[in-house]
């Protein structure tokens, strides 16, 4: 369940999903070991959470460093998804967010206005998700290091010691 078994851990340093210890306690150094599951987890906790609002700015100024087409193609999708709820909730705002032309990160009510029809938008935490967090947190490699109790035991000095501390010679 979301922050109860899972969440994201907003004061830690890492972006992505970690396990909880119980409901809004997330585990201590603790992270999910296998990468799908940590994907798949993010991506959860981020639907149901949102984007804060340091977040909402970040993906904005990401988006400003695409070509021209970039830009108007991930914005629109954004505008699109949350035309109805500004449509709704505030009319005098559409025209303030219809094109990223429009669109200004130092202007403090307009990021305001922007947090609230765009925080909770799937398209916006999918952009956000993939060019801010992934990037930045999954490291792959390019070889894995795994060993087993047959690679330990071949040693120069035959000198074996069981697991769990038990002698074994």
């Amino acid at each position: 369940r979301h922050r109860v078994d899972f969440g994201i851990a907003r004061s830690g340093r890492k972006r992505l999903a970690v396990p909880f210890r119980f409901a809004d306690t997330p585990d201590e150094r603790s992270e999910f070991a296998h990468p799908d599951c940590a994907i798949a987890f993010t991506v959860l906790a981020y639907y149901h959470d949102g984007l804060t609002k340091n977040e909402l700015t970040q993906a904005l100024k990401t988006l400003l460093t695409l070509g021209d087409n970039g830009q108007r193609s991930f914005y629109n999708n954004w505008f699109r998804a949350s035309s109805d709820q500004i449509k709704a909730e505030d009319p005098e705002c559409f025209e303030l967010l219809d094109c990223i032309e429009k669109i200004d990160v130092t202007n403090v009510a307009q990021m305001e206005k922007m947090w609230q029809f765009y925080h909770n938008n799937m398209h916006t935490i999918n952009f956000f998700l993939n060019y801010c967090v992934f990037p930045a947190e999954t490291d792959q490699f390019a070889s894995r290091l795994t060993a087993t109790s047959w690679n330990l035991a071949q040693n120069p000095s035959n000198c074996i010691v069981g697991f769990s501390g038990t002698n074994d010679n």
